[in-house]
């Protein structure tokens, strides 16, 4: 289980654990990584210390990422007067921007942005490349052009911006370069995000915070993160617009057997996306206790639990990542399909043929139907 973390204690070796995962995507925050151990030795640290002294972080990248993306939302609210700016949050960021000044300057004390989101906000990038958690696997239950009913549930869903991820483009391939089937046309009966603290995406601020968690320079994940919060704002009109309910964990099996009750005739489909390590491990434990039974009391046609999270140590890149769909089988057993492995921002899917097909006779149309029977 995850050991908590409070105030800075470990804070330095989490910052240098963090800095071959930034490398290959954003130089600045690379620099800043290297830097800030000897800021935070300062004053500065005092400060951040004060912002965090009633909170405990789990998940050992949460407070490094949470650090630069309070920067960057002050340097983009601030403009190019801000020490950060040029290296932050210009449209072009410069490394050699980023000084140890500089970042003492951004952690000054009367910097309130900063001090509010180190203490209030979370990292969310609310990553719609994730959403292939749930594409695929609908996909491969019968939930295409209609073709059964689908409730979705989006658990640690931050904004919901990935309850509309079929409005957006596809990004997903095979080894061996084939496209990944997603499910298109769905026939949503419901869209819920459950989450401890949901963002609202049609509130400027909570939208302004899902771009600072957006890394510098990575253009293309921005431009789809506009598409997705255009898409949440469109869909709010529909009969299946996504609806965001606060909840813990813990509750979460719960609210999915309410949902079961409420839409008996539809697959409800559970998913979450890099969720399990944010949270604390008596939660932890007793959410996964809770989906194991409710998988289990449920037909497995009707039911069905996506897990896309960290997988074993050693894995990197494209494969540090696995997807995870639970289903009840034919002895009422809940079995955990590994269906492929990826990245952390999936592109590429390394598939397993024998668990994808294992997952469409047992949480297709036909299993359901079969059960009822």
């Amino acid at each position: 289980m995850t050991s908590p973390r409070t105030v800075l204690a470990g804070l330095a070796d989490e910052l240098a654990r963090e800095r071959p995962h930034v490398a290959p995507r954003s130089e600045p925050y690379a620099r800043a990584l290297d830097l800030l151990p000897g800021v935070l030795d300062g004053a500065e640290g005092r400060f951040v210390a004060a912002a965090w002294e009633h909170r405990t972080f789990f998940a050992w990248y949460d407070r490094p990422l949470l650090l630069l993306a309070a920067l960057r939302a002050d340097a983009r609210a601030e403009g190019p007067g801000h020490p950060l700016y040029e290296g932050f949050a210009s449209p072009e960021p410069r490394a050699e921007a980023v000084t140890a000044e500089a970042l003492r300057a951004g952690l000054a004390p009367e910097r309130e942005r900063v001090y509010d989101a180190l203490a209030h906000r979370g990292v969310s990038t609310n990553e719609t490349a994730r959403a292939v958690a749930w594409l695929w696997p609908a996909a491969l239950a019968g939930a295409s052009s209609g073709g059964r009913a689908l409730a979705l549930a989006d658990v640690g869903a931050s904004a919901g911006l990935n309850l509309v991820a079929d409005a957006l483009p596809d990004l997903w391939t095979f080894q061996d370069g084939a496209p990944v089937e997603t499910a298109r046309g769905v026939r949503a009966v419901a869209r819920l995000g459950l989450d401890s603290a949901p963002l609202d995406a049609l509130r400027a601020e909570d939208q302004e915070w899902l771009r600072a968690c957006v890394w510098p320079g990575e253009g293309e994940r921005a431009a789809r993160l506009e598409e997705a919060l255009a898409a949440f704002a469109a869909a709010r009109a529909r009969p299946d617009a996504p609806v965001l309910v606060p909840i813990a964990a813990r509750n979460v099996p719960a609210r999915l057997d309410l949902l079961c009750a409420a839409q008996p005739g539809a697959l409800v489909l559970a998913y979450q996306t890099l969720l399990r390590d944010f949270l604390e491990p008596t939660e932890r434990a007793e959410y996964e206790a809770g989906m194991s039974e409710w998988l289990s009391t449920h037909p497995s046609g009707q039911a069905l639990w996506v897990e896309l999270e960290a997988g074993p140590a050693g894995r990197h890149g494209d494969e540090a990542a696995e997807l995870i769909a639970h289903v009840r089988g034919p002895d009422g057993r809940v079995r955990a399909l590994a269906l492929a492995r990826c990245g952390f921002h999936p592109r590429r899917l390394v598939r397993d043929e024998h668990a994808v097909g294992e997952l469409r006779t047992l949480a297709g149309p036909q299993a359901a139907v079969s059960l009822g029977a």
